[in-house]
């Protein structure tokens, strides 16, 4: 006669063997997912550091453009306060970057051409995204009175006009030829 514990020995021998076996597996598999995973953080932390060397690549090609450039670039805000000016509209001007940011676009505008920017503004106003092609004059810091060529254009954030874009040109010796 077998009792109890001689029939139920090699169950118990095969049960803590499968036990043990699906314990590897499943440590196996655990570490398997998490080298995967590993993997993944890996493969996007080098894709988001790629984007942002991309990102600050084309941010200091543009910004060697706009300060080497001899026009003058400048940014707006809605209101007319001058958010950005690059060297040769400070140069051009004769202004120093504390004397032109935060100032109004009018502030450089002489009063007999200030009835232009307020048509610009009302055209703008009524949703006209379009850019405008125009001349008129700046003031510059000695009080002169130069003729310009600008382009502006708006700066959408969000499906508003955010910022004006002015890339504006000196044109005094083609109106002295003409």
């Amino acid at each position: 006669r077998m009792d109890k514990a001689e029939v139920y020995a090699p169950l118990q021998e095969r049960l803590w063997q499968t036990l043990l076996v699906l314990g590897i597996l499943t440590l196996a598999c655990g570490a398997g997912l998490v080298n995967v995973w590993r993997q993944q953080q890996i493969r996007h932390y080098r894709g988001r550091a790629a984007v942002l060397d991309a990102l600050r690549e084309s941010e200091e090609r543009y910004r060697l453009l706009a300060e080497t450039t001899r026009d003058i670039i400048l940014l707006h805000d809605m209101e007319g306060r001058i958010t950005y000016v690059n060297r040769a509209g400070l140069d051009f001007g004769g202004f120093d970057e504390v004397e032109a940011l935060g100032k109004p676009i009018t502030a450089f505008v002489p009063p007999d051409r200030l009835a232009e920017i307020v048509e610009r503004r009302a055209r703008r106003a009524i949703g006209n995204e379009t850019t405008f092609l125009y001349e008129t004059e700046f003031v510059d810091n000695a009080g002169r009175r130069i003729p310009v060529e600008v382009n502006s254009t708006p700066i959408q954030r969000e499906g508003k006009p955010a910022q004006m874009l002015i890339v504006a040109r000196d044109v005094t010796e083609r109106k002295q030829t003409e």
